[in-house]
């Protein structure tokens, strides 16, 4: 709510107006006004905030009619989101963790949330987690549950389609080399050669990790074959054969 309409909303009713640092002051003269006022905030960075400030009542149970009543009345955002991540992360009660927890991940992947609830569900919950999960996109967050769920050629397909400027795309080939080895040691080349062949400089520094984990895939033959090769063909290219040589020799 803007200055304005807090304005407003003062002059038309200055004994129904609380900031929410009246509210929590409420909550130790008058619990079911504090209540009433707590439940007309829309703003979850308000509503956590309150929340954490008060201690003298049964907050949690309050605060949880609040979610329960923003997900039956609204469409789910950020603000909400980690608000209940927030929450869950400090919860003990596991029927709480578990719906919660089910919540946030049908609004997006969190795979934090998603390793505290694992153990809570059965295979058709766990496929419903899954399920959820759009499968055009890769973060870490949605590939650590399908690297968990050993859907490795699933991963595979979404990150060779990302563009080796992303760093993250190494961490995944190295996680994904012991399971796939032989598409990821393809993959890492293709990563290289595309990085020297562009001359991406910048770069250079991803083809020497791409070249480790290429390393602990092939045999050292194939390897000494395959960077003899590498450097005759792009001779020129002084700052990549000094990240070589610092790396390999």
């Amino acid at each position: 709510m803007n200055v304005f309409d807090k304005t407003i909303k003062y002059l038309e009713s200055p004994e129904d107006y609380f900031t929410k640092n009246d509210i929590i002051e409420l909550f130790t003269k008058n619990e079911q006004k504090a209540i009433i006022e707590f439940n007309k905030i829309d703003n979850f960075k308000d509503i956590m905030y309150i929340y954490e400030k008060i201690n003298n009542i049964d907050k949690t149970k309050i605060l949880l009619n609040k979610f329960d009543d923003y997900i039956e009345n609204n469409n789910l955002d950020y603000d909400f989101y980690n608000s209940l991540v927030l929450l869950i992360s400090t919860m003990t009660d596991v029927e709480i963790i578990k719906k919660y927890g089910f919540i946030i991940l049908e609004y997006k992947p969190n795979y934090d949330i998603y390793i505290k609830i694992k153990p809570l569900c059965n295979e058709t919950e766990l496929q419903k987690i899954l399920n959820n999960i759009k499968i055009d996109y890769i973060n870490d967050e949605n590939f650590g549950i399908f690297y968990d769920y050993k859907l490795y050629d699933k991963l595979y397909e979404l990150i060779s389609k990302k563009s080796y400027r992303e760093s993250n795309i190494i961490i995944y080939c190295d996680k994904l080399k012991d399971h796939i080895p032989v598409k990821i040691s393809v993959l890492v080349r293709e990563y290289i050669e595309e990085i020297l062949k562009l001359g991406s400089s910048d770069y250079y520094s991803h083809s020497i990790q791409f070249l480790k984990i290429y390393k602990k895939i092939v045999s050292d033959n194939d390897f000494t074959l395959f960077t003899k090769d590498l450097l005759k063909t792009h001779s020129r290219k002084i700052k990549f054969k000094g990240l070589f040589q610092n790396e390999f020799h």
